[in-house]
């Protein structure tokens, strides 16, 4: 049973203090969700999410707490449990979620150590590094690539070991790629207006539009 592993979750939080005790918390919280209603799929896709992300974190960064874990992976937790109550499209934005709270992470952590001097979503003015909405072309290929890989490894697992790109893939892929996109433009126009929260509040939204588009695309 995949729930049966959720409490490794909280020990690889304790010894990477990736997260306060509160974002253990919320983080146990999300993938016992998962695990419920996704299964395997989706708790290898939110595992390598982490595992990814914690991977290429800047030493010192702030832990996060539970308000930011569930602004990342609360569109994930709850597309999961639609999976589980059997809802038409829940998969969709289930993948399209994971892949674009992925996509941002790398983009951002690859972002912040390019030598390229970032630019208001990728193609306008320059921007100093770290700015909300700033992208390199290193960062935005990097996304690109997390958000494919990610899409693969679902729907690999998903098929039992079978390695085939499938429409699933690129659906989720894509959307994830186009979530990102969209959470760098509201850095950039919205993230400045909404306070402390801001970059939280904005990947909350990114993950629920990356989720909405590939529900709307999606087979019925």
């Amino acid at each position: 049973m995949p729930l049966a592993i959720v409490p490794l979750f909280a020990y690889a939080a304790w010894r990477t203090q990736a997260t306060t005790t509160g974002g253990t918390c919320a983080g146990v919280a999300v993938a016992a969700v998962i695990a419920a209603g996704a299964g395997w799929p989706g708790l290898v896709m939110l595992t390598a999410f982490v595992v990814g992300g914690t991977a290429l974190s800047r030493k010192g960064e702030t832990k996060r707490d539970a308000i930011q874990v569930l602004c990342n992976g609360g569109v994930a937790a709850g597309a999961g449990l639609g999976i589980g109550m059997g809802i038409a499209g829940s998969a969709a934005a289930f993948g399209a979620a994971l892949t674009t709270a992925f996509a941002d992470t790398i983009a951002g952590e690859i972002g912040q150590r390019s030598k390229q001097k970032p630019r208001a979503l990728l193609f306008g003015k320059e921007l100093e590094r770290g700015t909300d909405g700033a992208m390199t072309v290193a960062g935005t290929a990097a996304a690109a690539i997390a958000a494919l890989a990610l899409a693969l490894l679902g729907t690999t697992i998903d098929t039992r070991g079978t390695v085939w790109i499938t429409r699933t893939t690129w659906i989720w892929a894509s959307a994830g790629f186009m979530g990102q996109w969209i959470d760098s433009a509201l850095g950039l126009w919205a993230q400045p207006k909404l306070g402390r929260r801001g970059n939280d509040w904005v990947n909350a939204l990114a993950t629920a539009l990356g989720a909405g588009i590939a529900y709307a695309v999606a087979p019925a």
